[in-house]
C-alpha cells in the first residue's frame, strides 16, 4: 500500500511539472520564424555558463535602436559583436562568493521586483576558444530581430532620452545601465533573453529557461539552434576593479577609526563615518607600470602587478558630520588611485590610495587604506 501510495505521489508531481512547463511555453510566430528561403537574416549567439546566459548580437543591427545604440556609444570601445545581458542590479554587479554574498543570491531571487541592470559588453566573433564557455548559434529573420531590437530598447530606463550608466563591467569595456523592469527568480537573466528571441518569433519555454542548460537545450530542440564547434578553454582577460558596488570592510584599526566600511555605489563612495566622495573614472592603467615620479601602481597599493589600476578623480566631497577627518584629514581629497587582488576560496580585498591634489604627488598622498568584502 505505502509503494502505491509513493508512485501516485510521483506521478502526480510528474503531471503537475508537466503541465506547469506546458503553461510556460510560449509558441513561434510563423510570420517571423524561422526564414524562409531567400529572407534576409541576422545571426545571433548565446552564451551561458551554470547560471547565466547572454545574447550576443551584431553591433551594426543594434545601432539602429535608439537606446541601445547610445548604450553602445558610451562604452569606452566598441566590437563587432556586442552582448548584451541583465540581472539584480546588486547582485549582478558584485562579486565573488562569500557568505554574505550567498544571502545576497537569495535575496535577489525571492524578494519581488528588485531593481536590475542591463550590461552593454563588445565582443570579438563569439566561439568556445575567444569566450571560453559553450556558444550557441540562432538565425533570426532581419522583421524579427527588429521586434527583439525594440524590446531590448524598451529594458532601458531612460533620462533625458538616454540609458543610465550605473557602473562599468568586469570587461574595461563593458557599461551596466537601470533596467525599467525589475528582477527575481519569475524574471532573471535566462528569462529575459528568452523574451528577447521570443519577440523575435522564436519559441520559448521559460520554466525550461530558469536554467541556462535549458534554454539552450530549448533552442536546439524546438529552434534550430545549432553548437558552435571549439575547445572550450580558460580565456587570460584583465578585469576592472570590482568596486562598482558592494560594501567593504576596513582591514586595519586605523582606517576603521578613519572612515568605517566602504560601501562602492557606482561614482559614489560612502564611508561608514559619513564621508561622500562623489567620483569620475578617468582611466585604467596595469600596476606594474611607474607612478609619474615614483613607483609602481603596484608597489602602492599592494597588489600584483599584473592586475588593473583605476584612477579616478573627486568631483565633490561631502564632509562626515561632527568634523570627522577624511582621507585626507582637513585637506580635500582630490584623486583616488584603486587596485585589487583576491586570495585563492576568499573575498577581494581592494586598496585604496588617496591624493590631495592632481595630478598626485608624494607630497599629495592622504594614505593607503585596505579594505575586503565580507
Amino acid at each position: 500500500m505505502k509503494r502505491r501510495k509513493w508512485i501516485a505521489v510521483t506521478l502526480v508531481a510528474l503531471l503537475a511539472a508537466a503541465a506547469f512547463v506546458a503553461a510556460t511555453a510560449r509558441p513561434a510566430d510563423p510570420a517571423l520564424f524561422p526564414p524562409k528561403p531567400g529572407e534576409r537574416t541576422v545571426t545571433v549567439y548565446l552564451l551561458y555558463n551554470w547560471m547565466h546566459s547572454r545574447l550576443v548580437v551584431p553591433t551594426a543591427a543594434l545601432e539602429a535602436s535608439p537606446a541601445a545604440a547610445a548604450a553602445i556609444a558610451a562604452t569606452p570601445r566598441k566590437g563587432p559583436w556586442t552582448a548584451v545581458s541583465y540581472g539584480d542590479a546588486r547582485f549582478y554587479r558584485e562579486r565573488g562568493w562569500t557568505p554574505m554574498r550567498v544571502v545576497d543570491f537569495l535575496r535577489s531571487m525571492l524578494a519581488p521586483g528588485n531593481p536590475a541592470a542591463v550590461l552593454i559588453e563588445p565582443m570579438p566573433q563569439p566561439s568556445p576558444e575567444t569566450l571560453g564557455r559553450p556558444v550557441t548559434r540562432l538565425v533570426l529573420t532581419e522583421r524579427g530581430f527588429e521586434r527583439l531590437r525594440a524590446r531590448l530598447d524598451a529594458t532601458f530606463q531612460l533620462e533625458a532620452g538616454g540609458p543610465i550608466i550605473i557602473g562599468r563591467g568586469r570587461n574595461p569595456d563593458a557599461l551596466f545601465f537601470q533596467s525599467a523592469k525589475g528582477a527575481d527568480l519569475a524574471h532573471q537573466c535566462n528569462h529575459w533573453v528568452a523574451g528577447l528571441l521570443n519577440a523575435a518569433g522564436v519559441p520559448v519555454n521559460l520554466a525550461l529557461a530558469t536554467l541556462t542548460r535549458g534554454l539552450s537545450w530549448d533552442l536546439r530542440t524546438r529552434a534550430g539552434a545549432t553548437p558552435v564547434p571549439g575547445e572550450i578553454r580558460p580565456v587570460a582577460a584583465l578585469e576592472t576593479p570590482p568596486v562598482y558596488s558592494g560594501t567593504f570592510r576596513p582591514l586595519m584599526r586605523r582606517v576603521d577609526e578613519r572612515t568605517g566600511a566602504v560601501t562602492f555605489e557606482a561614482f559614489v563612495i560612502r564611508f561608514g563615518r559619513g564621508q561622500r566622495l562623489v567620483t569620475r573614472p578617468e582611466r585604467l592603467v596595469r600596476a606594474g607600470e611607474p607612478r609619474p615620479g615614483g613607483e609602481t601602481y603596484a608597489a602602492l597599493l599592494q597588489v600584483p602587478t599584473d592586475s588593473l589600476v583605476e584612477i579616478r578623480r573627486v568631483d565633490l566631497e561631502a564632509a562626515a558630520p561632527g568634523g570627522a577627518p577624511g582621507l585626507c584629514g582637513e585637506r580635500p581629497t582630490r584623486q583616488l588611485v584603486l587596485g585589487f587582488w583576491t586570495r585563492p576560496r576568499a573575498p577581494y580585498e581592494i586598496s585604496m590610495a588617496a591624493f590631495a591634489a592632481t595630478p598626485p604627488s608624494e607630497a599629495s598622498l592622504c594614505g593607503v587604506f585596505h579594505y575586503s568584502q565580507p
